[in-house]
Parts: C-alpha cells; structure tokens; sequence
C-alpha cells in the first residue's frame, strides 16, 4: 500500500538512501556520498518556503517531490528541485500519484505553476512533459569557480 507524508526537517534525511540510489545509477550515475546527499536534502528542508511530499510503500521510503516557493509576477510558483522514484517503482504509475499529491497540497496553497529543471535527453524530460510540463525557452547555464 501506498502512503504519501510530509517530508520537513525531522523526516528528510529518511529519503536519504532514495536520493542516492536513484542518482547514483543510470541515467545520472552522479556518485553521490551519503554525507553529500544528507547535507543536500537538510539544506533544502532549511528554506523558509520549503516543501516536500514523501511516497512510503510497504514502510518504506521510495520516492519523494521536493522544493521551495518563490513569488513570482503573478503569485506563487513552486521550484520543484528534485523528484525521483526508486529504480524498483518506476514506470507503475507512481511518480504521477505523486506530483498529483503535491499540485493537489500547491493548489490549495494558491501556488499558481510548477517549475523545474532537468536533462534534456533524460527519461525525466520525458515523464514530465507525459505528465504536461512543457519547455519554457529558458537557457539554464553553468560555471565552475
């Protein structure tokens, strides 16, 4: 059975081990450490307009939605910062259960869209525009320092 919670401060770092298989493996294999992922997901809990939204199956965590509101020109907007489900959960309809639980909790929040970003060529950027998301023109860009 599934069970969605909310994910806050005292639960995040419980999603840990969902974070790092899921990016860890293909298509990211980004090699994240626990202490990385655990600093990660704790700083995102920490911003003021922080929300997040945790899928449970069977007692445990396997996927999660979660990011921050910003006010934007006409009202809210909620930057989606990370989603996943594990590997084990993917393709079952559960990945949709789940952002329609969070646009559920954003609308009755008076949060107007859902931004986010990810790899153009990932089966993410496909999920998301499956689900109706759709590219806004924008150019994200990148420096190393």
């Amino acid at each position: 059975m599934n069970r969605f919670v909310t994910i806050t401060t005292s639960n995040i770092t419980d999603f840990a081990g969902v974070y790092q298989e899921v990016f860890n493996s293909p298509p990211w294999s980004d090699g994240w450490s626990r202490d990385a992922v655990l600093e990660r997901l704790e700083s995102f809990a920490e911003f003021p307009s922080f929300l997040g939204w945790g899928l449970i199956r069977e007692g445990s965590p396997v996927g999660f939605a979660l990011g921050w509101g910003e006010r934007w020109v006409n009202g809210w907007t909620f930057q989606l910062k990370e989603m996943c489900i594990t590997q084990q959960f993917q393709s079952k309809g559960l990945g949709r259960a789940l952002l329609e639980t969070a646009t559920s909790e954003l609308r009755g929040r008076g949060f107007r869209s859902i931004n986010l970003v990810t790899g153009r060529s990932s089966p993410a950027a496909a999920f998301y525009e499956h689900v109706g998301f759709g590219e806004q023109g924008l150019v994200s860009l990148h420096r190393d320092l």
